[in-house]
């Protein structure tokens, strides 16, 4: 996981920015380039993982661990489709956007991975990802969820 500046949130603010990534997963939630994207991604997802640790809560340690990632590569991608532009997926930064885009290309090919079915794994990653934050969410606001959660788990 990328490394991003720890700010501290409270439970509400992590519900909405968990929420919000929920529907960005759906497709529901657009940016308008990649850096504000990956910023909000990586962000979000260090919250949890921050709002877990001083909590001391086991199961959001262990979900923010388990989390199905999604990768600064495949998000340029998402943002670039959703845009319809590879001309500023980087906020600015086209040229680099393009020739990023490009190496990854490059080297999924060399990889021998065909783009319809990485886009097929790309997308149940973010249909679990939502799923596993819409859990999430639910248990924060009805804490008695947990330990169904937590089972469904084993």
């Amino acid at each position: 996981m990328r490394k991003t500046q720890d700010v501290p949130f409270s439970e509400g603010n992590l519900k909405i920015a968990l929420r919000s990534l929920s529907n960005w997963c759906d497709g529901k939630l657009l940016f308008n380039n990649t850096k504000d994207c990956l910023e909000f991604y990586h962000g979000t997802l260090n919250a949890l993982s921050n709002y877990a640790t001083q909590n001391n809560n086991t199961l959001f340690l262990l979900v923010s661990k388990n989390l199905p990632e999604i990768a600064d590569d495949e998000i340029v991608k998402i943002v670039a489709e959703t845009n319809g532009s590879r001309s500023n997926t980087l906020g600015g930064g086209g040229e680099f956007g393009v020739a990023f885009l490009a190496i990854s290309s490059i080297l999924a090919t060399a990889l021998g991975l065909s783009e319809l079915a990485k886009k097929r794994r790309l997308k149940r990653r973010l249909k679990d990802l939502k799923s596993e934050l819409d859990k999430i969410i639910s248990v924060m606001e009805n804490p008695e969820l947990a330990e169904l959660y937590l089972r469904s788990k084993e």
